[in-house]
Parts: structure tokens; C-alpha cells; sequence
């Protein structure tokens, strides 16, 4: 429970090392001055210790499959000890301190409604302002291939061991051969369809419901 501080308290704010959900950095903050002896201050390290707060994580949970949505650096978070509120920097997310480790699900909850509205062309002028700065703080491309479902394919069965595949548009692949067990049936000329998940640059990521075409 958060108490409201008195006037002695409130002049150090507390640590929040042992929170869950939030991961607290201590840093020094140098003074800045351009006096010689501020210099020499900075020349020997002095300055005031300042703990900078931050989301313990870099991936928000999406869904109860494993998918995530990725995060390009750690959130930094504004904790206000004197109302008990952490609340996200740029996401305008705010819960409790205390609730500061259901943060993971409160943020993926606010991509997937602005995501929605986008969707839909109904975000509004600020809306949209926050979608952006969001977008830029995601691997919106990674979650866009985790998101997408498999591609329906063809090809032909070139070689078994190492694997290889000449795919319908005439281009032939290796794939590794945790794969191989997919074309357990097939033999070397065999055609077949398959579904695809494919990753970056068309990386073959799984093979699924492989079909002899004969």
C-alpha cells in the first residue's frame, strides 16, 4: 500500500529495485558546470545518483501461442511514488505500481486496439500520433511475419539428403533437415503441395500438411 509522504519523505524518491515488473538502473547525473572547479568535479566523478526506471522486458505476449511483439529497447517508466502510478513514457499506458508487472499485457492491449482502428480508419488525429510513436518502438515487421499464416505451395521433391526443393516458380532451396521428416513419404521427383511459413527474405520457417501430387 502507498502512503502519501511528508515533507521529509518526499524529498529522496524510493527505490523500486524490488518491484516485479520494473527494472531500475542507478545512474550518476553530472553536474554540469563549466567552472574549474566544476570541471574538476566531473574530472573525478562527481555528481548526484539518479535511478532511471524500466519495463523487465522487451517482448509483450500477444496471445496464450507465444507470439510476442518485440520491442526495440526497454520502456522507460515515470513512477509517481506520491500517488502509487507507473505510467509507460510515450505509450501513455498507466497502471498501479504495484500491478507495475501486468505492464506487458496493459501495452500489447493498447497495440492491438490501435491496431483494430487502424485497421478500420477510425483512429483519430491523436490516435494516430500515438500509433506512430508505438510503431517506432516495435519490430513491427518481425510480428508482421509471426502474425502472417502459412502460404500454399508447390514443388518438386529434388533430393532427399541434404533436402532440396524446387519450388513451382523454378528457384530450388536446401531446407534444413529438421524439415525433412514433413516429406517422409515423398521420394526424389515426387511433386507435392504443402502450406509454408515463411520469415525474412522467404526463409522457409515450417512445412506443414505435405501432399503427394501425382
Amino acid at each position: 500500500m502507498f502512503i502519501s509522504p511528508t515533507s521529509d519523505q518526499a524529498r529522496e524518491q524510493p527505490s523500486y529495485s524490488d518491484v516485479p515488473g520494473i527494472e531500475a538502473v542507478a545512474i550518476q547525473r553530472m553536474e554540469q558546470s563549466f567552472t574549474n572547479e566544476g570541471i574538476h568535479n566531473l574530472a573525478n566523478g562527481a555528481g548526484s545518483i539518479e535511478e532511471i526506471n524500466y519495463l523487465d522486458t522487451t517482448n509483450l505476449p500477444m496471445d496464450g501461442s507465444g507470439l510476442v511483439l518485440a520491442l526495440k529497447h526497454k520502456l522507460e517508466l515515470d513512477i509517481n511514488f506520491i500517488s502509487g502510478n507507473t505510467t509507460v513514457k510515450r505509450w501513455n499506458v498507466t497502471t498501479r505500481t504495484i500491478d507495475a508487472w501486468d505492464l506487458p499485457r496493459l501495452l500489447a492491449r493498447k497495440f492491438l486496439q490501435l491496431q483494430s482502428k487502424a485497421a478500420n480508419s477510425s483512429l483519430s488525429a491523436e490516435e494516430m500520433s500515438q500509433y506512430n510513436t508505438i510503431l517506432e518502438e516495435v519490430d513491427w515487421n518481425q510480428y508482421a511475419i509471426d502474425c502472417a499464416r502459412p502460404h500454399y505451395v508447390e514443388g518438386t521433391v529434388v533430393q532427399k539428403s541434404p533436402l532440396r526443393i524446387r519450388w513451382a516458380d523454378d528457384t530450388s532451396q536446401d531446407l534444413p533437415w529438421t524439415m525433412a521428416k514433413e516429406f517422409f513419404l515423398l521420394e526424389s521427383g515426387d511433386k507435392f503441395s504443402a502450406h509454408v511459413k515463411l520469415g525474412r527474405d522467404n526463409t522457409v520457417l515450417a512445412v506443414r500438411h505435405v501432399n503427394l501430387i501425382a
